[in-house]
Formats: C-alpha cells, sequence, structure tokens
C-alpha cells in the first residue's frame, strides 16, 4: 500500500503519509522513508526533494500534533473521564516535567515507537513552547530522517537488511543525542560550581 501510493503521489504522497504517521495514524514513519529512498534509487524521484519531502513531513506531522495538544489543553483537563485521571496534582507535575525535561523527553519520545504522538500531544497540553518542541523535534529528527532515507536508497536491492540495519540508526541517533545532553548538562553544571571562583578571580585581578 505504502510503495503503490509512493509510486503514484511521489513527494507528495511521501508528505501526506508522513503527516498522518505524526498524527497516531498507524503508517510506520520508517518504512516510508525508506520506501522514498528505495524510490530515489530507482529514479522514479530524486534524492534530495526526497530527503527535504521527508523531512518537512515528519516535522510538519509532529508539529500539528503538539499544536493539537495545545488546543485541547482545557478540554483534556475538564473532560469527564481525562479529568478524573489528570487531577490538578498530577497536572502540575506534568507541567513542570515538561518545563524541567521538555527538550529531553520529546527527544526521547521522537525515538520510542508506541510513544511519540501520546509524547508529542502531552507536550503541548503541558504549555511547552512551541519554539522549544521545533528545536528538539527538529534536532531529534535530523539525526536520524536523512540516515534511513539514504539508507533506502544504497540498500535498495536489499530492504530487509535495510529495515535491521534502521532499527539501529533510531538507537544510535538517540544514544547520541542523550551523550550530547549530557555534555550539555555537564557544562551548565559546571560553570554553575565554578562561577563563585571566576567572580573571585575576577575581583582579586581588579584590586
Amino acid at each position: 500500500m505504502i510503495t503503490s501510493l509512493l509510486y503514484r503521489f511521489t513527494y507528495i504522497g511521501m508528505l501526506a503519509l508522513l503527516i498522518a504517521a505524526g498524527l497516531g495514524v498507524p503508517i510506520p514513519e520508517d518504512i516510508v522513508l525508506l520506501t522514498g529512498g528505495y524510490l530515489a534509487h530507482e529514479g522514479i524521484t530524486s534524492i534530495v526533494p526526497t530527503l527535504l519531502f521527508g523531512y518537512g513531513g515528519v516535522i510538519l506531522g509532529d508539529l500539528l500534533i503538539f499544536r493539537l495538544g495545545r488546543k485541547l489543553r482545557g478540554r483534556i483537563y475538564t473532560h469527564r473521564w481525562f479529568g478524573k485521571l489528570l487531577t490538578a496534582d498530577r497536572r502540575e507535575k506534568i507541567e513542570r516535567h515538561f518545563h524541567k525535561y521538555g527538550i529531553l523527553t520529546v527527544v526521547i519520545g521522537r525515538h520510542t515507537a508506541g510513544l511519540r504522538a501520546p509524547t508529542f500531544l502531552v507536550a503541548g497540553c503541558s504549555g511547552m513552547a512551541t519554539w522549544k518542541f521545533f528545536i528538539a523535534d527538529a534536532l531529534s529528527s535530523l539525526s536520524t530522517v536523512p540516515l534511513v532515507v539514504m539508507l533506502g536508497y544504497f540498500l535498495a536491492h536489499n530492504l530487509e537488511r535495510a529495515k535491521k540495519h534502521m532499527h539501529r540508526i533510531q538507537l544510535w541517533g538517540l544514544i547520541a543525542l542523550l551523550l550530547l545532553a549530557l555534555v550539555v548538562l555537564g557544562y551548565r553544571l559546571w560553570k554553575v560550581r565554578t562561577a563563585p571562583s571566576r567572580k573571585m578571580a575576577a575581583s582579586r585581578r581588579q584590586v
């Protein structure tokens, strides 16, 4: 089904399928990207537009479900069923979590099958800033989306092998982003701890 749609509608088909996947429709995003790479290898499409439409479709789908969460924020918390689950105390904890760890949560959610759409929806409901969500999602997608497309391109005649490598790419992409987050966090902690000594050294030089 995915292959036939992409054969027929190429770039627009890829964009539509990826947006639908981002909104929670059970369409495997990675298979769409792999198939896009395969079609580029076969000359049905070109690799550069495939990369651009693939990346754009992923980001648009994620942003739409995030914005949907923002729109439904008040309704979810006052809903007769969800309101019982999301009490005022839980709501405060969720919002506090996304305020502190929103970027990291979005990065992990993007690379976790089955949790992507719910994570992004809750991120929107929590009031997470759109620019923060966009940066987290754009960077985490950039670490894997082009690689999956190129995997389909270079392993076009052995897609089963490509699928095996695809899961490794997702895993290594997540590990790389987590390591980067740890480096940034470590640097910030170092600056906070060394700030007093640096101020004292500066004051001594002035004296």
